[in-house]
């Protein structure tokens, strides 16, 4: 059994550039209401997307679940409307419906960029909390007991 060196896996990116473009060439040229449509309402997934270098784009995959979630309405909305190019810009075009998908994907791109803050922060108020009252149960045993008392110990990093 062959096994893949480490630099002919660098090489293969899981999806190129060159594959994007030519499958978002392909649907603009057979679909290109839809292609619009999408375009423009998951534009700032696709620019994250092509601005992302880490491995996996863990900021742009929350990004486009909820992108994908705010053009499912528009996207019926076309679909009955008639499915043509001029539907797709008009509905598009709609500072409402902009709006909403580009700020609900700026929310998922900043509770990415913020969520592990925020995990930080309540996992070391936890510590603190903790340290402290373990502390004081010391210094009531050691007031109990009698035992002289001790060094306070190491403190938490802030």
């Amino acid at each position: 059994m062959r096994t893949a060196s480490p630099q002919s896996a660098a090489r293969r990116p899981g999806v190129s550039v060159w594959g994007l473009g030519l499958a978002s060439g392909v649907c603009l040229a057979l679909a290109p209401g839809a292609a619009v449509l999408v375009g423009v309402l998951l534009l700032p997934t696709i620019g994250l997307f092509m601005l992302d270098h880490t491995q996996g784009k863990p900021a742009a995959r929350p990004m486009l679940l909820c992108g994908i979630a705010t053009i499912v309405a528009p996207t019926l909305a076309w679909w009955s409307a008639g499915p043509d190019l001029a539907t797709a810009l008009a509905i598009a075009g709609q500072p409402e419906r902009l709006a909403f998908s580009w700020s609900m994907q700026g929310l998922a791109w900043l509770g990415i960029e913020a969520l592990p803050a925020m995990v930080r922060l309540v996992l070391d108020g936890t510590a603190a909390t903790r340290v402290a009252s373990l502390r004081r149960a010391r210094a009531e045993l050691e007031k109990e007991w009698t035992v002289p008392p001790s060094s306070p110990g190491p403190t938490l990093p802030s």
